[in-house]
């Protein structure tokens, strides 16, 4: 009796483990995520994905429903353009590292740790303009800069992630969004300690309908590879619109080990997430391949991950 249920229990936990691995499936893009576009950020509206290509300036939108390419935005013309109109206050498009992507009122609102700014792109009208703020974004770049933004759009709150600031902590600040089109700071930062510089936030999403900002955690050391850890935590937001905590950090190994699993095939340095649903899309920047594989990835490592209800 006693071998019949320790054999009913281990069904019963392969069935678990094969139900929640079946939650998280690798989907090979078009041949254009095959070369260094180096994705960045990523949004979603309606039945499409924004993915922006942080080395190319360009933002691709594909179909959620067979992930192919259905248009594109090239960034270059329209920043020529405002910089003709704006040349006391231009872009340096040299030196963008576009980092983070995010929607409000059919515009796609972005952060360049480049250049230490916010943009926003009017996709009606094709233009790109800088988004003026009284938060110092100075010290907001490199290892220590901005990689994540999100709307909250009924609060009129917009969240800015950093992945670090030096002290092993990841800060989320809110920023209000004002009539002239600007971002106000108030003061409203939320702080987040790590165990040690190795670990990090690379993108946030805020989901209105579970008042809810879901945050993309990642642990990376350059001399253990295989070490490498992915979470999805989320952070908690009062009604007011201000993060609160305490952060639910998800400790569930499942995605890591898949990540890990696959980041011989795929370049596993994940920067974007988006939610829909019960649905997680996350994707990969692949400029930087991981070492130790027997050839060099260049796929964009693209999951979609829904989330088990057990």
């Amino acid at each position: 009796m006693i071998r019949l249920y320790l054999l009913i229990a281990t069904i019963s936990w392969f069935q678990i483990l094969s139900a929640q691995k079946n939650n998280i499936k690798f989907i090979d893009l078009p041949d254009d995520f095959n070369t260094e576009l180096e994705i960045s950020g990523m949004i979603g509206h309606e039945n499409s994905l924004y993915l922006v290509s942080e080395r190319e300036k360009i933002i691709y939108q594909i179909s959620m429903l067979d992930y192919s390419i259905t248009s594109s935005i090239d960034l270059r013309k329209p920043i020529i353009t405002y910089n003709s109109k704006k040349p006391e206050n231009e872009i340096d498009i040299r030196g963008i590292e576009m980092e983070g992507l995010s929607w409000y009122k059919n515009q796609l609102l972005f952060v360049d740790e480049g250049n230490t700014a916010i943009y926003r792109y009017d996709l009606d009208e094709e233009t790109i303009s800088k988004i003026k703020t009284n938060l110092d974004l100075s010290d907001f770049n490199g290892d220590f800069g901005m990689e994540g933004i999100a709307v909250n759009k009924d609060k009129k709150l917009v969240y800015i992630l950093r992945e670090r600031n030096g002290n092993n902590q990841s800060e989320i600040y809110t920023l209000k969004m004002s009539p002239d089109k600007s971002f106000k700071y108030y003061n409203q930062k939320y702080i987040i300690d790590h165990k040690d510089n190795n670990w990090r936030y690379s993108d946030i999403y805020y989901d209105s309908q579970e008042n809810i900002i879901y945050a993309l955690r990642s642990y990376y050391n350059k001399k253990d590879p295989e070490a490498a850890k992915c979470y999805i935590d989320k952070i908690p937001v009062n009604k007011k619109g201000i993060i609160d905590g305490p952060i639910d950090f998800n400790e569930d190994e499942m995605l890591s080990n898949m990540v890990v699993k696959n980041r011989c095939k795929y370049v596993s340095n994940l920067e974007g997430i988006y939610k829909t649903g019960n649905k997680v899309f996350i994707v990969s920047d692949n400029a930087r391949s991981t070492k130790k594989c027997d050839s060099k990835p260049i796929k964009t490592m693209f999951i979609e991950y829904t989330f088990n209800k057990l």
